[in-house]
């Protein structure tokens, strides 16, 4: 699970794919469509609080949406971001 925002955030991960790596256009393009066959779902998430949720674990807003969602379901959660990783660490 995810918050909505994966969803944009792999789109702008394409488009800079896109823009450094023209030759590669129809890979860059397929392998995006080929995310949401991998089972992620997609989780609306509110904005309240996230603010000073972000604030508190010095994360972005950005960020701090997949800790609070991670916290919300009690899920563990998946990372490579290594700021984010000791905040969801600190919550454990």
């Amino acid at each position: 699970m995810a918050p909505h925002l994966l969803a944009y955030e792999l789109a702008n991960v394409c488009l800079k794919k896109l823009r450094s790596h023209p030759a590669q256009r129809e890979a860059i393009l397929l392998q995006f469509a080929a995310w949401t066959q991998i089972g992620i779902e997609l989780v609306e998430l509110s904005t309240h609080g996230l603010p000073q949720f972000a604030e508190a674990h010095s994360l972005t807003a950005y960020d701090a949406s997949y800790l609070a969602l991670a916290e919300r379901l009690g899920a563990e959660l998946v990372t490579l971001d290594r700021q984010l990783a000791r905040a969801a660490a600190a919550l454990r």
